[in-house]
């Protein structure tokens, strides 16, 4: 795979593929104290005809430390070649 400057890549392009990317993000929160806090977003995915959510390890790690029961991650169900 190449890699291609950002200033290489029409504005329309970019436009579309920033609608189509926002259509399929989510808030991420935990429950702190029975209140809500925003930890960060996660990106929809579908791989190998199930569904994920992608966000950043750091976020992960912080839901991780701040959740009740631990949430679940790829690797519990799915290994990495199939996200290659």
């Amino acid at each position: 795979m190449s890699d291609i400057p950002l200033v290489e890549i029409p504005a329309e392009l970019l436009a579309q593929m920033r609608e189509r990317v926002w259509f399929h993000t989510a808030s991420l929160f935990a429950v702190e104290r029975s209140t809500p806090v925003y930890k960060g977003t996660a990106t929809c995915v579908a791989v190998a005809k199930k569904e994920y959510l992608l966000t950043a390890a750091h976020v992960w790690r912080e839901l991780r430390a701040r959740s009740g029961p631990a949430p679940r991650s790829h690797s519990d169900e799915l290994g990495r070649a199939q996200l290659s």
